[in-house]
């Protein structure tokens, strides 16, 4: 929309200055001053000050509104001069209200001056009302503002076309229509319920009435929230672009949960009379780095098998402590089935149980919870060849702390507790999964799941 600016300060040359004398707030050179501190906002961004400058003017002066009364020919060259400065102020108005996203007014008052302008005036200022006027017309038939399609262009996203897949979305909760509402799930969700769970339920078994007030009281969105994708809702819903046109629901926060795993299981891992420090269960992490300079140096493909399923390749592997090529990265594979001293328990929630570590600069924060018990001849299994007897197995849900908005970040992950040929206990991963709904759907597919579905 910004194209236009480059014509209308051309445009600009062609106004008449006024020469006489200040007689008023509404004088000819009151309003050229005003149009002038209007031109030097608008040129830097300041949209909605520059719109202000000229609003207050015109509710301060009602004969701007007449410009176009008079059509007569005989005036003389002051009133020339005062009329071409009071048409060139309405045009200014006219731009600051389209600039400023204020289409309906602008529109509003530019039928008006297009309709009644006299055809002895220039025609370059007539072409120029024209031309904002259609601006006019096609911004307030978009469903997103000017603000929203930067936001788009920034983020490499279609703004109007994610308007259209959220409004799909608001469609859906306000008919409660859970058929429409999964069409806009591409694949599992990362957080929220699983797709082969609600097969078969209606809208209200799986969602709250809350969550769905609150997803038809903010409505469809235009915007990109941030890195982490688009926000509904109070975030209760997350998109993912897949590409400028194209989405996906991520993740749903507020839904009825499924009854999927059993209650019986202790809070924490005790192993010979003493709980395990999380430090202990080694996982990818963020990055994967450390799990793929191992694949890399010990020659292991595919890479993203060695990243899920870890057990596989156990008895490839050393048992001694692998050394990275940075000091921070996770120290090894396989641990010790023994607490870290320096790693204190500090609280227990729903048998989640919390530690830290105080390290030189910060406090390392991680948590735990066991999820499911994993039979010992299935732990066996998933780490085939590998010298030591499997003793105990756990799915476990594993957390770290990272700071700043991010919060905890958890992975689900199966681990095993094996006894080796020397007698000493280690703990080893076996299958590490892309999202809780993933876990949930091996243990299905295992015939392993904790309540069978029983919900």
């Amino acid at each position: 929309m910004r194209k236009l600016l480059p014509l209308i300060l051309i445009l600009f040359s062609f106004q008449t200055t006024y020469g006489g004398q200040q007689i008023g707030p509404c004088s000819p050179e009151a309003l050229v001053k005003a149009q002038k501190q209007f031109s030097e906002k608008d040129e830097i961004g300041q949209y909605g000050i520059a719109n202000l400058i000229l609003e207050e003017k015109y509710a301060q002066c009602p004969i701007l509104a007449k410009t176009f009364e008079y059509k007569g020919a005989n005036r003389t060259t002051e009133q020339q001069k005062e009329q071409n400065i009071h048409n060139w102020f309405m045009h200014h108005l006219m731009l600051s209200r389209f600039h400023a996203e204020k289409y309906e007014k602008c529109l509003e008052l530019g039928e008006l001056m297009v309709e009644q302008y006299p055809k002895n005036e220039p025609k370059e200022l007539f072409d120029s009302m024209k031309a904002i006027l259609a601006a006019c017309h096609k911004a307030a038939s978009r469903n997103c503002s000017d603000t929203a399609l930067r936001n788009g262009l920034f983020w490499k996203v279609d703004s109007e076309a994610l308007y259209r897949f959220t409004q799909g979305i608001v469609d859906a909760v306000e008919n409660k229509d859970l058929a429409a509402f999964r069409t806009h799930i591409k694949s599992e969700l990362s957080r929220g319920l699983r797709n082969r769970y609600m097969d078969g339920k209606t809208f209200s078994e799986v969602f709250t009435d809350d969550f769905r007030d609150t997803i038809l009281e903010y409505g469809p969105t235009c915007y990109v929230h941030s890195w982490r994708g688009v926000a509904m809702g109070r975030g209760e819903i997350w998109i993912t672009p897949l590409s400028s046109n194209e989405f996906t629901i991520r993740s749903v926060w507020k839904y009825v949960p499924e009854k999927f795993y059993a209650a019986d299981l202790p809070a924490g891992w005790v192993i010979d009379g003493k709980m395990l420090t999380p430090d202990r269960l080694s996982r990818p992490g963020i990055s994967n780095e450390y799990y793929e300079y191992i694949a890399k140096q010990f020659s292991i493909t595919p890479k993203e098998d060695f990243l899920r399923n870890t057990g596989k390749y156990l008895s490839s592997l050393p048992l001694v402590k692998i050394s990275a090529h940075r000091e921070d990265l996770t120290p090894s594979l396989i641990n010790p089935a023994t607490p870290t001293p320096a790693f204190n328990h500090v609280k227990t929630k729903e048998k989640t149980v919390r530690f830290e570590q105080e390290k030189d600069i910060y406090t390392l924060r991680e948590e735990y919870t066991l999820l499911a018990e994993i039979p010992s001849e299935i732990c066996q299994s998933l780490a085939p060849d590998f010298k030591g007897t499997c003793l105990q197995s756990y799915l476990i849900e594993l957390g770290e702390d990272t700071g700043g908005t991010m919060g905890m970040l958890t992975n689900d992950s199966i681990y095993g507790l094996f006894r080796m040929p020397d007698k000493n206990k280690i703990i080893a991963p076996l299958v590490h999964f892309s999202s809780s709904n993933d876990a949930k759907n091996y243990l299905e597919d295992m015939n392993i799941a904790p309540l069978q579905q029983q919900n």
